[in-house]
């Protein structure tokens, strides 16, 4: 888990939220496409910072398989 505290770069204040809701964070893929990531905030603001956390999921390798699912009656 990796906790990140981003802060403003203008002078603006951050909007008034509570732990629980998300943020929305565009990351650029390998291909260029600017994809959308929601992450939940996991602390209130200070008028200045935003708080939240990212699981990371390992990728399986070339040579893994992906866990399959299953369902129980």
């Amino acid at each position: 888990m990796a906790t990140f505290r981003v802060e403003r770069t203008d002078e603006r204040d951050v909007k008034p939220s509570l732990p629980g809701q998300y943020v929305t964070i565009k990351m650029k893929m390998p291909d260029g496409v600017h994809e959308p990531r929601q992450y939940s905030l996991t602390k209130a603001d200070d008028g200045r910072h935003r708080q939240f956390a990212v699981k990371r999921v390992r990728t399986p390798g070339p040579t893994e398989r992906c866990p399959t699912s299953s369902t129980t009656p």
